[in-house]
Formats: structure tokens, C-alpha cells, sequence
């Protein structure tokens, strides 16, 4: 969090305003934006009694802000020095929302690299088209607070991209510019990947009924089916071998990763797989 608010001072434009949601963390969030709110009277503080998900305290900051545009920066983000001065021309152009690339910073971690590798797969040269991530993802104010982030699904996962949806179905013109990099960090241990993918996991059941409309029963035998299919290509072992060689060729370390792969590609299918059925199993609660 806080490299990601002496990044956001530190822009040669430098932005209107910061403002910081803390949705009742407990990783001393608030202290630290306290302490550089007394140097930096543009830092602004918005606390949430509760935690309610990532889509409720970006609605909250967005209505907190002022400025024209609104840029999201989630707290593992570094933004470069001229990232406010390459999004500005766009806009000035017309631009009513811009997505840019990321990219992970921590690549000496095994975990990282696969991120990263995952990263590449989905959104890699090849896809240039597919936009499901919000990372540094900068929007007019306007559009934001017309369309705004689903508050239906819980935790972090899915929202940004139902509010990316949105904003095209509400008519804004979408700008990409994938040569603008913003470096992040994710969880460097297997235990905090899982933590991460079981939290996205979570969120598939709310997407699929919540924003898509299916019904529950249908939700239920997608989500079985996708475990079924998960465990049979676990059993016969050849296709997340092949998973891992694909992750592994995009890796800084080649094939040397495979094996290493082979092994985070099934806590990353189970620890999504096990997200989607507390989530399922939340949504069948909350019917009765």
C-alpha cells in the first residue's frame, strides 16, 4: 500500500487527488495513509466499518473522488513516474476509458512466474482483444459513477470485469494502450496463491447468477461438471502436464519450471474450484 501512494505522489503529472479506501483492513492501512496524509494534504482517507469486497470500496472511492478521470490502483500496485502523463493525451483525445498492461514485479518466487505465465496465456500478445482485469484501469468519473462496480458479488474477483462490460454496454468507447506497464506484486507462497484463487473462485457463482442470470440449478451443474472435468484431467495426469510445459515456455525460466508448474497448476484449479462451492453453497443459503 504504501509504495503504492509514494508512486501515485511521485508521477511527473501529478494527480488531483489520492484518495484510499480502507474496507476494515488489518494490515495497518489507515496508520500508514494517517502518517502521509500530514505531508500530503492530496491523500484522502475513506474507512469502511466493514469489509464488504473489492466492488464496494472502489464504488466508495469513485464517489469520494473529484477529478474527471479515475484511475484504480489496487495496493500491490507501482505505477511508473509518467503513467499519468501518458494516460492524459488519450483522454484528451476522446478516450472514455483506457486499459493498460501489468505485469508482476516478485518473478524470483515460483508462484509469481506461474501468475505471470497465466497472465500471458489469457492476455498475452495473442489476445490483445480480451480485456478482464482492472489493474491501473482509468475511466471517466461520469462513467464510473453511471455504471458502477456490481456490489453483488462478494470479495475480489469478476467485478472489474462486469464493470468493464457495463461501461461498453453503456456506450463508452474503450482505449487500450499495452504499451503503458504496471508493475505489481501477488502472493509468493503457494498457501497465499490459494488464499487468492479460492477468493476469486468465490465470486464465479454470484457472476453466473447475479450478473449472467442463470439459475442456481444451472449454476450448480456448471460448477460440477468443471470439477468433474478438473479431476479427470488430474487422474490422467497428461493434460495438466501439458498445462505446465504451455505456463512453463513463458516463464524467465523456461522448461526448468515445468515440474514446479505441474504442481501450483493443481493448487490453482482447487483452490478455484473449492471458492466456486462455498460460493454456490452462500447463494443456496441465501435462497432459503
Amino acid at each position: 500500500m504504501r509504495a503504492a501512494i509514494l508512486a501515485s505522489l511521485a508521477q511527473t503529472v501529478l494527480p488531483v487527488e489520492v484518495v484510499v479506501v480502507d474496507d476494515a483492513s488489518t494490515d495497518g492501512t489507515a496508520e500508514i495513509v494517517e502518517a502521509l496524509a500530514h505531508a500530503h494534504p492530496e491523500i484522502h482517507l475513506v474507512r469502511l466499518i466493514t469489509n464488504r469486497g473489492a466492488a464496494v470500496a472502489r464504488n466508495t472511492g469513485i464517489r469520494a473522488a473529484s477529478g474527471d478521470v479515475v484511475v484504480f490502483v489496487d495496493a500491490d500496485a507501482v505505477p511508473p513516474r509518467d503513467f499519468i502523463q501518458r494516460l492524459r493525451p488519450l483522454y484528451q483525445r476522446g478516450a472514455d476509458m483506457v486499459s493498460v498492461e501489468s505485469r508482476i514485479q516478485n518473478l524470483e518466487s515460483t508462484v509469481a512466474r506461474f501468475a505471470q505465465a497465466v497472465h500471458e496465456r489469457h492476455f498475452g500478445p495473442r489476445h490483445r482483444d480480451r480485456v478482464g482485469f482492472t489493474q491501473a484501469f482509468s475511466c471517466r468519473r461520469a462513467a464510473a459513477l453511471e455504471v458502477e462496480f456490481p456490489e453483488v458479488m462478494p470479495g475480489c474477483g469478476g467485478e472489474d470485469g462486469a464493470f468493464f462490460d457495463r461501461l461498453v454496454s453503456h456506450g463508452y468507447r474503450p482505449t487500450k494502450d499495452f504499451t503503458i506497464v504496471v508493475p505489481h506484486v501477488v502472493p509468493d507462497s503457494r498457501s497465499g496463491f490459494a488464499r487468492q484463487w479460492r477468493g476469486r473462485g468465490r465470486s464465479v457463482p454470484f457472476y453466473e447468477v447475479k450478473i449472467l442470470g442463470r439459475t442456481l440449478r444451472r449454476t450448480f451443474a456448471r460448477r460440477l461438471a468443471a470439477t468433474l472435468v478438473s479431476s479427470l484431467q488430474t487422474i490422467a495426469i497428461v493434460p495438466n502436464v501439458l498445462l505446465a510445459l504451455r505456463l512453463a515456455s513463458r516463464s524467465n525460466r523456461g522448461y526448468r519450471d515445468t515440474g514446479r508448474f505441474w504442481v501450483i497448476a493443481h493448487v490453482w484449479i482447487f483452490s478455484q474450484r473449492r471458492g466456486e462451492w462455498r460460493g454456490l453453497f452462500e447463494l443456496a443459503r441465501g435462497r432459503v
